[in-house]
């Protein structure tokens, strides 16, 4: 039932935009203080109310429909540190999840570069979030994006790292 839901429904959600950002705060443990965030996509749907990620997050990605929902959630956190600098709040870096399908994409880092500078946001404010199996899947043409993303200026995080073939050992 839920995924009849998230299929019939994503598209139009979509342009309603009832994909919203949220903002889970990152600590420095050393000094008790809010050093970045992460952007975390939430679905708020008129009648469901907020629909977890688990929900529509890996049909997303089947389907290909996460491309989409990345790049709204970066611009949509774009637009919001512009709002906050704008209102005199300082900010913090945020990270941002891209699926490992954007690792297909030789114009990736330029489209990221195109919306940042769109809303006039240092890039260092703005880190990319590339999860492990992007790695293992296309290693050459995500170096590539990796270097081009560092020339730009935006910081390159790796997520889920150790659930593929990484780990610290």
């Amino acid at each position: 039932e839920d995924l009849k839901l998230v299929d019939k429904n994503m598209i139009q959600s979509f342009k309603n935009q009832e994909f919203q950002p949220y903002y889970q705060p990152k600590y420095d443990i050393n000094t008790n203080k809010i050093c970045g965030a992460e952007a975390l996509v939430r679905w708020i749907h008129p009648e469901k109310g907020i629909i977890p990620p688990i929900f529509f997050l890996p049909y997303f990605e089947r389907c290909g429909f996460i491309t989409e929902l990345d790049y709204y959630v970066f611009e949509k956190t774009c637009q919001n540190l512009r709002r906050w600098m704008d209102q005199g709040i300082k900010i913090v870096p945020i990270s941002c999840n891209f699926s490992r399908l954007h690792a297909k994409d030789d114009f990736f880092p330029e489209k990221i570069q195109v919306i940042a500078d769109m809303y006039n946001i240092p890039h260092h404010f703005l880190e990319i979030e590339i999860t492990e199996s992007a790695y293992k899947e296309n290693s050459q043409d995500l170096i590539q994006a990796i270097q081009l993303f560092q020339r730009y200026g935006f910081k390159v995080l790796m997520d889920d790292f150790g659930s593929g073939y990484s780990s610290l050992n």
